[in-house]
């Protein structure tokens, strides 16, 4: 029970640490998104980690 809810904490956070990584530039956005889509619909919340790397490498660009 303990390790289950310790791999949700971390799987909640890591949208939240690639986005301040990678110096994102709505990072306040993402750890709210990150744990909106794990709490209601598990399967959405990979699109988080996309939208992270995506438009932080946009940013580069410009």
């Amino acid at each position: 029970m303990v390790s289950t809810a310790a791999v949700i904490i971390n799987l909640g956070d890591v949208a939240w640490n690639e986005a301040t990584r990678q110096n994102h530039p709505r990072k306040q956005a993402v750890p709210v998104d990150g744990w909106v889509t794990l709490s209601l619909d598990f399967a959405s919340w990979p699109l988080v980690l996309i939208w992270v790397h995506v438009d932080a490498l946009q940013e580069e660009k410009d």
